[in-house]
C-alpha cells in the first residue's frame, strides 16, 4: 500500500497511530487492513448531512440540466440569441489575456459591441487580488480523452498545480507543483459536515468577469470537471482543495456567493456526490481515518456504492492517470446555473487552491457559458447527461 503523506502533521499522526496500533497488539506496525475500514468519504444522510459523496447520479442533481436555453424573442438592442458563433479559435495554450480566457469558456459577446456581455476580465487570486498569467492557467484544445471543448475549440484549465497535459510545455509531471501561499475568500475553505476543516489555502488561481445581463435574461449556465490527486484517501480530511464560481452580487440560493455545490451544499471538492470518474475507491479515506483517531467530531463516511460509476476513462491523457503514485479520481462533466435580472451587472469569479498545504494538485476545466431565457431559474448543479 501507497501511503502519500503531505506534511508534517500527517507524518506524526501516522507515527502515533502506528504506536496506537503496537501498544493494542504487540506487532509494532500497523497492517493494511486495519487503516482501510468503513472509510467512505462523504455520504450523505436525507437531512443534507454529510458530504453527499457516492450513490446514485441522482444524489447531488440540484437542478435540471441540459434545458434549452432561448429566452423571450430578440427584437432590441442587448439581447441574446441561442446558438452565438464560437470565439475562441486559435488560441495558444499558453495565452495570458484574460478577456481571451473568458472566449474560451464561451464567453463572446461583449457589452460594449453588442450591448450585453463581457465588460472585464482579470486574473486574479482566491481573494480577488490581482494575479499574472502563469502554468496555472492555461487555454487548452482538450483535456484527457474525455475534455474535449464543447462548444468551439477551446476550454479553460485551472490548476492548483499546472493547467496542462502530459507533453506541453510546462507540464508538471507531477501530483504538486507550485507552492504559494493564499488568503480564501470569506467563509472558505468551507466546511464539510462531519469532516476536519482546513483554515489556510495556497495555490490559488482564478479568472474574474464582469458581465452585463442581457435584456432578455433569466439566468446564465456554464459546465466544468474536476480532478484531484486526493482521491481516494483524503477524503473527508482538512487537505480537501476546491473549486467556487463566486458571483457577486449573490443570486438566491447561493453559499457564501458560491453557485458550485452539490444538494447537501458541499463545495466542489473530492467530497461531492459527482465524483464518479476513478479507477477504485481504496485505500477509501485512509486519513480520515486517522483524524477520526484524534477529534471524535470526525466520522468518516461510507465507500460509496456503486464506486466509480463512470470508470477511469475520464482520466486518461490528463496527467491524473499517470503522474501520481497513489490515486486520482475526478467528476464528470457537471453544469452549474444561477438567475439573473435582464440588464444586471456582476462578476464571476471562477477560483481553485489547494487546503491546508500545497501538495496534492487539483485541476478544473471550464466550457460552454450561455445566458438563459427560461423561466424559473435556481442556483444549483447537476450533471450532465450522457
Amino acid at each position: 500500500m501507497v501511503i502519500r503523506t503531505r506534511n508534517t502533521n500527517i507524518s506524526v499522526a501516522w507515527a502515533a497511530v502506528a504506536l496506537l496500533l503496537a501498544s493494542c497488539s504487540g506487532s509494532g506496525v500497523a497492517g493494511d487492513e486495519g487503516l482501510e475500514t468503513g472509510s467512505g468519504g462523504a455520504g450523505g444522510d436525507s437531512s443534507g448531512k454529510g458530504s453527499g459523496k457516492g450513490g446514485d447520479d441522482d444524489d447531488g442533481a440540484s437542478v435540471t440540466v441540459g434545458t434549452a436555453s432561448g429566452g423571450a424573442a430578440c427584437n432590441t438592442a442587448g439581447c441574446f440569441t441561442a446558438n452565438p458563433t464560437p470565439c475562441d479559435d486559435n488560441l495558444a495554450l499558453d495565452d495570458g489575456n484574460a478577456t481571451n480566457a473568458a472566449k474560451a469558456i464561451g464567453i463572446c459577446a461583449t457589452a460594449a459591441t453588442d450591448g450585453f456581455g463581457l465588460m472585464e476580465a482579470r486574473w486574479v487570486r482566491a481573494n480577488g487580488d490581482l494575479a499574472a498569467a502563469s502554468p496555472q492557467v492555461g487555454i487548452l484544445g482538450s483535456f484527457g480523452s474525455e475534455g474535449a471543448p464543447l462548444e468551439g475549440t477551446r476550454i479553460l484549465g485551472l490548476s492548483s498545480g499546472h493547467a496542462r497535459v502530459p507533453g506541453q510545455p510546462d507540464a508538471c509531471d507531477s501530483e504538486s507543483c507550485e507552492g504559494l501561499a493564499g488568503i480564501a475568500p470569506p467563509g472558505f475553505p468551507q466546511d464539510v459536515p462531519n469532516c476536519a476543516g482546513g483554515e489556510d489555502i495556497g495555490d490559488d488561481i482564478g479568472l474574474e468577469v464582469r458581465l452585463k445581463a442581457p435584456s432578455n435574461a433569466t439566468g446564465f449556465k456554464y459546465r466544468f470537471r474536476f480532478y484531484s490527486f486526493e482521491f481516494p484517501e483524503y477524503v473527508c480530511t482538512a487537505f480537501n482543495d476546491q473549486y467556487v464560481a463566486l458571483v457577486n452580487p449573490p443570486p438566491a440560493g447561493a453559499i457564501n456567493g458560491n453557485i458550485s455545490f452539490d444538494s447537501a451544499t458541499n463545495p466542489v471538492s473530492v467530497n461531492i456526490a459527482f465524483f464518479d470518474v476513478c479507477s477504485g475507491c481504496q485505500p477509501w479515506a485512509e486519513n480520515c481515518e486517522v483524524e477520526s483517531l484524534f477529534d471524535p467530531s470526525v466520522i468518516c463516511p461510507p465507500v460509496p456504492t456503486p464506486c466509480c460509476p463512470a470508470g477511469p476513462s475520464g482520466l486518461v491523457g490528463t496527467g491524473f492517470d499517470s503522474w501520481t503514485s497513489g490515486g486520482a479520481g475526478a467528476t464528470t462533466w457537471l453544469e452549474t446555473q444561477a438567475p439573473v435580472t435582464p440588464g444586471q451587472e456582476f462578476t464571476i469569479r471562477f477560483a481553485i487552491w489547494d487546503t491546508g498545504d500545497r501538495a496534492l494538485d487539483s485541476t478544473a476545466v471550464l466550457d460552454g457559458f450561455e445566458w438563459l431565457g427560461t423561466p424559473g431559474v435556481n442556483t444549483g448543479t447537476g450533471q450532465v447527461p450522457n
